[in-house]
């Protein structure tokens, strides 16, 4: 009877061991299996943080690359709207009774200068390219001498229209017609002297607007394919 108790008592044992060896290697794979998912997990995180890491990136590249396509547009748009009104200053077809006219031109002279430094400092901010924005300080220091130009034209007709009412308040009618003659040739040379000096200035010029004009182009160029 003792040998049978020893005996079964034996078995129980081995039955509990290999019971235990059987949870113990079960639970050590069930721990490798949620290593496992967890390292996953951990990876999948990471490339996924790379992954919106470069999509900003290159958001933001492309971002500033549009900037600077819009500014070079933006700067070169305003220049010309600018050079071309002061050119088209003549002040034809206005005298003493509408000369208040002359102030919407000034204003709208002032206008087109303030777009154009604002673009002007906003391709300066985006641009890097040294020689281009020297190219382009210079043709404003250009711009704002033409400028000068045709303020003190106007300055000059404004003097005349004074000179003008002077004469018809002051001069006997019958000399008012002599001197109102001396006053449009007057106003007949400025005119000339302004026209001779806007030649000279885009003679001066013009092969520094046509390569700011060429370097904006294959700026643009290279933008747009890389």
């Amino acid at each position: 009877m003792i040998d049978f108790v020893q005996i079964a008592l034996q078995i129980i044992l081995i039955l509990i061991g290999l019971y235990l060896a059987l949870v113990k290697s079960y639970f050590q794979e069930k721990g490798k299996n949620i290593a496992t998912k967890e390292d996953i997990e951990e990876i999948t995180q990471k490339v996924e943080k790379i992954k919106n890491d470069l999509n900003y990136s290159t958001q933001t590249k492309l971002s500033i690359k549009a900037e600077e396509q819009k500014a070079l547009i933006d700067f070169y748009e305003k220049y010309y709207q600018f050079q071309n009104y002061l050119f088209d200053v003549t002040l034809v077809g206005i005298n003493e009774d509408n000369k208040d006219k002359i102030r919407d031109i000034e204003e709208k002279i002032d206008e087109l200068k303030s777009d154009y430094d604002i673009a002007s400092a906003k391709m300066e901010l985006l641009v890097d390219n040294e020689k281009f924005i020297n190219d382009t300080k210079l043709l404003k220091l250009n711009t704002i001498k033409y400028h000068g130009l045709v303020s003190d034209f106007i300055g000059k007709i404004e003097m005349l229209f004074i000179e003008t009412r002077q004469v018809l308040n002051s001069t006997p009618p019958e000399q008012q017609s002599d001197e109102i003659l001396k006053i449009y040739k007057k106003r007949s040379e400025f005119h000339k002297e302004l026209n001779e000096k806007k030649l000279n200035f885009y003679k001066e010029h013009y092969e520094l607007e046509k390569n700011i004009r060429t370097d904006i182009y294959k700026m643009l160029q290279f933008l747009m394919i890389s």
